[in-house]
């Protein structure tokens, strides 16, 4: 028996999180329980503004968004505050579903012009001198 035999394999180091991971680590930790929480906090109560919400439930603007991303659509979330989309008008509903597909759009348009402006200016730039 050699020493290679009884050695353990060496796992590789994994690489150093990113900018993003480091944002997603540092997010609010909701449970389902919390969520569950929150649904019942809202039930009955119409759209609440984030100050109405933090008067009776201690919390943060992340958090908040957070529970109503965590929602599986349960909580609307939007300018006029957080609601039950069970509780909801269609209209109301229209309205932030309108108000997210826009954002996402932006964001999405952001992506692409940050991807095509790093193609034009510094790959374009460093396959142009390459011999």
């Amino acid at each position: 028996m050699t020493l290679l035999d009884v050695m353990e394999p060496v796992q590789p180091l994994a690489p150093p999180p990113t900018p993003v991971e480091e944002q997603l680590a540092q997010r609010p930790a909701v449970t389902p329980d919390d969520v569950e929480a929150f649904v019942e906090f809202l039930r009955g109560r119409g759209w609440m503004y984030r100050r109405d919400i933090h008067r009776e439930r201690p919390g943060n603007e992340r958090a908040l968004r957070q529970l109503a991303e965590e929602s599986s659509g349960r909580v609307l979330g939007g300018q006029r505050g957080y609601r039950l989309t069970a509780e909801a008008t269609q209209d109301e509903v229209d309205e932030v579903v309108g108000f997210l597909t826009a954002q996402a759009d932006k964001m999405a348009a952001r992506s692409d012009a940050i991807q095509n402006f790093r193609f034009r200016t510094v790959l374009w730039a460093t396959n142009r001198s390459a011999p």
